[in-house]
C-alpha cells in the first residue's frame, strides 16, 4: 500500500510538474516560479523536464539579480540611439557578465570599471575603448581589433585573446596594458607591437608567436610564462620575472641582465 501510494504520489508529481512547466513556457508573467519547478524535477529524478526548465530557471536567476546584464539587443539599442560616433556611450560600470557581443562594432566606447566576465568579444572592432580597470575574467576576445585599447588594471584572468590586433602601423594608436593581470590568458599570435605593458602579470599564460617588437615590458611578471616563437626584438624586458618562463626558438638575442629573476628559464633555439 505503501509503494502504491508512493507511485501515485510520483505520478501526481509528474502531472503537476508538467502543467507548471506549459505554464511557465507561455506565460513567462505568472507567479510560477521556474527555479522553483526544476528544485521539484532534480528531486523527483525527472531529467527530461530538467533540460526544458534549466533554460527557464537561469532566465528568471537572471532577472532576480539587482544588477542584470546588459544584453546584446539591449546593447544595439544603445548604440542606434547615439548619434555620430560611439565614443559617445558610456559603459563605465555596467554589467554585462556572459553576453554575446561578439561581431560588433564597440569602437570607442567606454568600458571601465564595467564586468565583461565570460562576455564573448570575438572579432569586435574595439578599436580606442577604455577598459581600465573593468573585469573580463574568462572573457573571449579572439580576433578583435584593439588597437588604441587601455586595458590598464584590468582583469583579464583566463581570458582568450588570440590572434587580437593591438599594434597601429602609423604608431598613432597605442595600446595600454600597465598593471594589468592576465593570469592564466591566452594570448597566442597576438600583434602587441609597441604597446606598453610595465608591471602587468603574465603569470603562467600564452604569449606564443607574439609580436612584442618595442614593447615596454618592464617590471612584468613573467613566470611560468611561454614566449616561444614571440618576436622580442627592442622590447623592454628590464626587472621582468622570468622564473619557469620558456623562451624557446627566439631568434632576437635576449640579454639575461634584463631579467630579475632567471631560475629555471628555458632557451632552446
Amino acid at each position: 500500500m505503501v509503494l502504491l501510494s508512493s507511485t501515485l504520489a510520483y505520478r501526481h508529481v509528474v502531472g503537476l510538474v508538467n502543467v507548471w512547466v506549459d505554464a511557465a513556457q507561455t506565460d513567462r508573467s505568472s507567479a510560477i516560479s521556474p527555479l522553483g519547478v526544476l528544485a521539484e524535477a532534480h528531486y523527483f529524478g525527472l531529467w527530461e523536464l530538467v533540460d526544458v526548465l534549466e533554460p527557464l530557471a537561469l532566465e528568471e536567476a537572471v532577472q532576480l539579480e539587482a544588477d542584470p546584464p546588459i544584453r546584446r539587443a539591449e546593447l544595439a539599442r544603445l548604440l542606434l540611439s547615439t548619434s555620430g560616433r560611439h565614443g559617445d556611450l558610456r559603459c563605465q560600470g555596467l554589467n554585462f557578465t556572459g553576453s554575446d557581443l561578439s561581431r560588433m562594432d564597440l569602437s570607442g566606447i567606454n568600458f571601465r570599471f564595467a564586468r565583461l566576465d565570460d562576455c564573448d568579444l570575438r572579432q569586435c572592432q574595439l578599436q580606442n575603448c577604455c577598459f581600465e580597470g573593468a573585469s573580463l575574467k574568462g572573457a573571449r576576445l579572439n580576433q578583435s581589433n584593439l588597437m588604441g585599447c587601455s586595458f590598464a588594471r584590468a582583469n583579464l584572468e583566463s581570458a582568450s585573446m588570440t590572434d587580437c590586433n593591438l599594434h597601429d602601423p602609423a604608431q598613432h594608436l597605442i595600446a595600454n596594458l600597465e598593471g594589468a593581470n592576465f593570469r592564466g590568458a591566452d594570448l597566442e599570435d597576438c600583434n602587441l607591437g609597441g604597446a606598453v605593458i610595465r608591471v602587468a602579470c603574465f603569470k603562467d599564460a600564452s604569449l606564443r608567436n607574439c609580436n612584442l617588437r618595442s614593447c615596454n615590458m618592464a617590471g612584468a611578471d613573467l613566470s611560468g610564462c611561454d614566449l616561444s616563437g614571440s618576436i622580442l626584438q627592442g622590447t623592454n624586458l628590464r626587472g621582468t620575472n622570468t622564473f619557469r618562463a620558456k623562451f624557446h626558438k627566439i631568434s632576437t638575442a635576449i640579454h639575461s641582465s634584463a631579467f630579475v629573476d632567471q631560475g629555471h628559464v628555458s632557451f632552446r633555439r
